[in-house]
């Protein structure tokens, strides 16, 4: 009896977890920011596989993990060629995956594919 009660115990604990979604589009983490301008000063943030956005090792905010799985498959599903054309003022968005990292960096007098501006709207729009 008291074995069937521990067994019930030891599944209602793991019942009892946190729902966490699956990371199906392989990426492990989002870095994107800006920066340039008189100053040069660059802003810097990176949303992890956990779901947190951290600047410099510190975390600002936790996104809901159906929304950092929309953020990896959107990223995922962009097939253009990394783009490296910095101006005066400049944005960026890159990520690290299974088949290793993409990096888009252009400026304010050039543009991106529609997607990869997409992506970079919607990653900054979390931090509002």
């Amino acid at each position: 009896m008291k074995v069937v009660f521990y067994t019930a115990c030891l599944l209602a604990l793991a019942a009892c977890g946190t729902a966490k979604t699956k990371n199906t589009a392989g990426i492990y983490e989002i870095t994107f920011g800006s920066g340039g301008g008189f100053t040069g000063e660059v802003k810097t943030y990176v949303l992890h596989d956990d779901g947190n956005i951290t600047v410099e090792d510190s975390v600002v905010l936790k996104v809901a993990n159906e929304d950092k799985q929309y953020l990896f498959n959107s990223a995922a599903s962009i097939k253009d060629s990394s783009v490296n054309s910095p101006g005066n003022m400049y944005y960026f968005v890159e990520w690290v995956s299974k088949e290793g990292n993409q990096k888009y960096l252009w400026s304010n007098t050039m543009q991106v594919s529609s997607e990869v501006n997409k992506l970079y709207k919607e990653l900054n729009s979390l931090l509002k």
